[in-house]
């Protein structure tokens, strides 16, 4: 087992106002860990094995309520770790964005729904109106967002807001009621095969004998095996069609694998249809052959004595 070590982000916050911040970090998409930062560098530690190598991602938020205007914008930090070394990096968190409005109903203003901000990166905020209907949300990255409101079964339709750093965006939106999911489209019930495999000397039922349907390129359409009284049923999804071809093949109960095939065969949608019984030759056992040589024979020797 190799030695378990850390690897040391040391992390330099650059702010452009005071602000206490909270720090996440994720390794391949898992939170690794959390913490609270209030000077200016401070240290992550993320358990790698010795030497090991990966890349983690550190998210930075002010921890400032998110209708503060003074808030922060949110920054993400990629860097690339190695077991028990140490790297530098460094994070500026600038003044973000702000969108404020009204969230409206049909029969007035809507108290404590949902409004939330997103941006094309993933970085989301997300309020609650209040009593008179308005939101603020601060700290938003600089560039278009995706802001919707939804509230007791109600939702808006999303808005592309562009937001400048620094600079508040007014915006207004109308509850109603969703639309109405299309209606599902009508299940189609497809067809499928049915019938008996036997030995076709004997008219012994073949157990677990391999049914295939192909279409007219050979492609494989169904697969099945038999019963033990040689019954199947094969298909269920089947296309209309009048070209199919039965592949049986004999199961474990026989040495040689014997194929029988028939062409031609057609379904219909939502049929069950019978293609009767299948006869499956038997490939006749071949007698083994004699050596061409006798058998070799062994003789015992007697030899002279003799004195020295």
């Amino acid at each position: 087992m190799r030695p378990i070590s850390c690897a040391t982000v040391r992390l330099r916050l650059e702010r452009s106002a005071p602000a206490v911040l909270r720090l996440r970090w994720y390794v391949d998409g898992v939170l690794v860990g959390e913490k609270r930062a209030h000077e200016s560098t401070t240290l992550i530690r993320v358990p790698l094995e010795r030497d090991e190598h990966t890349t983690c991602t550190i998210e930075i938020h002010d921890d400032r309520d998110v209708a503060d205007r003074r808030r922060l914008m949110t920054t993400r930090t990629v860097v690339a770790l190695r077991g028990g070394w140490t790297v530098e990096a460094t994070a500026e968190l600038a003044r973000g964005a702000s969108i404020s409005g009204t969230v409206a109903r049909a029969d007035g203003l809507a108290r404590f729904a949902t409004v939330r901000a997103e941006s094309a990166d993933g970085v989301s905020v997300e309020t609650r109106t209040d009593g008179r209907g308005e939101f603020t949300l601060a700290g938003l990255p600089a560039g278009p967002l995706v802001v919707s409101a939804a509230g007791r079964r109600l939702v808006s339709t999303p808005q592309v807001v562009p937001t400048v750093a620094g600079r508040p965006t007014w915006c207004t939106f109308v509850l109603s009621e969703p639309a109405p999911d299309p209606a599902p489209a009508p299940m189609r019930v497809g067809g499928a095969l049915r019938g008996t495999v036997v030995d076709r000397d004997g008219g012994e039922p073949e157990w677990a004998a391999i049914v295939e349907v192909r279409d007219s390129r050979g492609l494989l359409l169904a697969r099945t095996r038999t019963d033990r009284n040689g019954t199947f049923v094969v298909g269920g999804s089947l296309a209309r069609s009048a070209g199919l071809t039965l592949v049986v093949r004999s199961g474990p109960g026989r040495i040689a694998v014997d194929t029988a095939v028939r062409r031609g065969v057609s379904v219909g949608e939502g049929q069950l249809a019978d293609v009767g019984t299948v006869r499956l030759p038997r490939t006749p056992r071949r007698a083994p052959l004699l050596p061409l040589h006798p058998r070799a024979s062994t003789a015992a020797m007697r030899l002279p004595a003799t004195r020295v």
